[in-house]
């Protein structure tokens, strides 16, 4: 002890050092407002994005969040608590009365799980609940052992990804009571949007006609405190380009003053345009972060990914919601894309969320539409008839490669699909940014502009050559391969492609989080690092492997 968790790191597995199963979800994107950045989320998807059954309206236990053994072994007298955050929905779906959050401890000599909370959902009304704190005792004889251990269940709709409960920030020590609440940590919030004016990505082709055009004016970065008093920090941020080289940057910046669980939004202008090269995509690489004097280093900054590749999107990449047409006699819808050069569409990804399996089946076409006064007019483009497809993983989208693709010239269109028949779809709708006026629809002979709902949907058109699709996809699929592990490290750690056990050869460079040069080695995937004699903290890593492709981390060392 202390056992602490608070999920700052890139999921969608739990770290496996602390967790002893993966059907939580750890994101940062489903929550709102959490005590610090990153969640475990509970559902009725299991760890590969799929439904736990088949039948629908089916009920039942789901996902489990269950810790590797923990020393307790220490009396009653020194007064252990457990204490965590929950929220329902977030921005997902809310659990209902029948839908509940269990926590359960094991009982070691008698090995078997025994009931220790539990929080069911609400009817509607279905009001927005902030994250919850509770705190519990841990007295009883049966569970201060060496092999101590816990788990959340969650009892949701087991055919669809429902009913979400998000839990962070899990701290177990001793010396505590119910009145400790409170915790020395400053921590950033919540993933900053991208900094491109209209999108969250876009074709770099496309890009770089006019790369100031296409920036946003000022970017946001979001951080609280656990604190109880008044808190004072200093912020800074730094922008890499894929190769390693910083971009643009502040120093410190001193900022005064923040009461706890209230959230100071840090806004800085964006005076820096990504690069310009001759090539079909690019990476870059965005680091925030603050210098407190608090117990946990790890949410005191976040690594953020800019992808510019072959597509256009609107959304992060996560569907906390789905939306659907439904309609008797089918229906039309197309979101609002203004491309900005003229260029072939080759294809459409579009993100099918697994609600109903026997929509598998189901007939829909691809349209592209003309803009005639701000709607959907003459059609510029239709498939042939398609069929949903679902992805075995998380956030996977399904790309329909388009057959005799149309050029589409500069300008705005309007990309979609149409079906015939009255199913539910079921489009990933990403809550966490807000392009419903870009939304139209069609089930009455007239384009309707969406206004029930905020949030974006996730479809993306592909443009490019043949070969500019196949090179960009192909780096960014091989920028997701390589992982570091363990993290927090302790005396060594490596860069691998635990998977499939591929090597890499290339360039290790490490960085502290003055941005001082650690160490710079010619590195084999694989290898081990000695971090034994580094200062605990924050360090960053980039592999540069022989192609020149640039993979970086987040690194905590922790003796």
């Amino acid at each position: 002890m202390p056992f602490i968790e608070d999920f700052s790191y890139e999921g969608p597995f739990p770290r496996s050092d602390y967790w002893s199963d993966s059907s939580a979800f750890i994101n940062w994107d489903y929550p709102i407002d959490p005590p610090s950045y990153g969640v475990a989320t509970l559902d009725g998807f299991d760890k590969n994005g799929n439904p736990y059954s088949t039948v629908f309206e089916e009920h039942g236990p789901a996902d489990t969040l269950t810790s590797r053994s923990i020393n307790l072994n220490y009396s009653a007298a020194d007064s252990i608590y457990m204490s965590f955050f929950y929220q329902p929905k977030g921005r997902g779906n809310y659990p209902e009365f029948e839908d509940s959050l269990r926590l359960e401890f094991y009982q070691a000599n008698q090995d078997q799980w025994t009931y220790a909370w539990s929080v069911v959902g609400q009817d509607f009304p279905q009001t927005d609940i902030r994250f919850r704190q509770v705190l519990i005792p841990v007295t009883d004889t049966s569970f201060l052992t060496g092999e101590f251990k816990f788990r959340f269940i969650n009892y949701a709709s087991l055919h669809a990804g429902y009913d979400h409960w998000h839990i962070d920030y899990i701290r177990i020590d001793r010396n505590r009571n119910r009145a400790d609440s409170l915790f020395n940590d400053i921590a950033f919030v919540d993933k900053p949007v991208s900094l491109l004016k209209e999108y969250q990505s876009m074709p770099y082709r496309h890009y770089v006609l006019n790369p100031l055009d296409n920036m946003a004016d000022f970017f946001t970065a979001r951080v609280t405190t656990l604190r109880s008093t008044t808190t004072n920090y200093d912020y800074k941020y730094q922008i890499f380009n894929e190769f390693g080289e910083m971009r643009d940057f502040i120093e410190f910046e001193p900022q005064t003053n923040f009461p706890y669980r209230e959230i100071n939004s840090i806004t800085r202008d964006a005076k820096y345009a990504f690069d310009v090269y001759n090539q079909p995509y690019a990476m870059f690489y965005i680091d925030y972060i603050l210098n407190t004097q608090d117990n946990l280093s790890q949410n005191d900054s976040m690594l953020v990914y800019q992808a510019l590749s072959n597509y256009y999107a609107y959304d992060d990449g996560t569907a906390e919601e789905r939306l659907s047409i439904v309609s008797g006699g089918g229906g039309f819808l197309g979101v609002r894309f203004d491309i900005k050069k003229s260029d072939t569409l080759r294809a459409v990804q579009f993100y099918f969320n697994q609600v109903n399996q026997d929509n598998q089946e189901k007939p829909f076409y691809i349209f592209v539409w003309n803009n005639a006064n701000n709607r959907p007019g003459s059609i510029a483009y239709q498939s042939e008839e398609l069929q949903p497809i679902y992805p075995n993983g998380v956030n996977k989208f399904a790309t329909y490669v388009l057959k005799d693709p149309p050029v589409l010239q500069q300008g705005t269109y309007y990309i979609g699909w149409v079906q015939t028949s009255n199913f539910a779809l079921n489009v990933g709708f990403d809550r966490n940014i807000n392009t419903a006026s870009k939304i139209f629809f069609n089930t009455t002979n007239a384009w309707n502009q969406l206004v029930s709902q905020e949030g974006s949907l996730m479809i993306r058109p592909l443009f490019g050559t043949e070969d500019d699709i196949a090179a960009s996809n192909q780096n960014l699929d091989e920028s997701n391969i390589l992982t570091l592990f363990p993290n927090p490290a302790y005396q060594s750690f490596q860069v691998s492609d635990r998977a499939s056990g591929m090597v890499e050869v290339g360039v290790l460079h490490v960085f502290d989080i003055s941005g001082k040069l650690v160490t710079s080695q010619s590195y084999t995937t694989g290898e081990a690092i000695n971090c034994g004699d580094w200062n605990n903290g924050i360090y960053f890593v980039h592999f540069t492997n022989n192609k020149g492709k640039i993979k970086r981390y987040k690194l905590i060392v922790s003796h």
